[in-house]
């Protein structure tokens, strides 16, 4: 009967030393299977060895949620600065595009602005033919103009001395 008394008020003792470490037992695995809510602390109820466990787990959750605040706020800039960069990216792209545009307006000018001095270059030695064959003909015509005016001084000098010739024959006639 001793014994039955023993073993009842030491599994009472034993009971009363592995209550609490029971409790945070159970608190520790309503935390891991909790939907990872941070904000949740384990109840401390007596100050020893398992009441200083409980803080200093109190502790590291307050300190793995301080952390996690910081990768999500840092993940918030990280997602801004994408977004920010994707909208830089898409506005050089339609510059880039932009400008692609503007070079090909640029060469096709630059296309037209040679077609278009080939053509003047054309007429231009089409002119300059056709000012040399114009300065050619105006110096046959000169030498035309000239045999003729030779033509004419010779005629002339000829009816002269036909005239001359006349004349003598007239006096020449009168006189005998």
């Amino acid at each position: 009967m001793l014994y039955l008394v023993i073993s009842v008020i030491a599994t009472m003792i034993i009971n009363s030393l592995l209550r609490p470490l029971n409790n945070l037992n159970q608190s520790v695995s309503q935390l891991a299977q909790g939907s990872g809510d941070l904000t949740q602390r384990i109840a401390i109820e007596r100050m020893d060895e398992i009441g200083e466990l409980a803080d200093n787990m109190n502790q590291f959750l307050a300190q793995l949620q301080a952390m996690i605040k910081g990768v999500v706020n840092h993940s918030q800039d990280l997602i801004q600065h994408a977004e920010r960069s994707a909208q830089l990216s898409n506005l050089a792209s339609e510059r880039v595009t932009e400008q692609q545009n503007d070079v090909n307006q640029i060469a096709t000018a630059i296309h037209e602005m040679s077609a278009t001095s080939g053509e003047v270059a054309n007429h231009a030695e089409m002119t300059a033919g056709a000012a040399q064959a114009s300065t050619s003909a105006c110096e046959q015509g000169q030498q035309v103009i000239g045999q003729n005016r030779d033509a004419i001084t010779s005629l002339a000098n000829q009816v002269q001395d036909a005239a001359n010739v006349i004349h003598e024959l007239e006096s020449n006639a009168q006189g005998h």
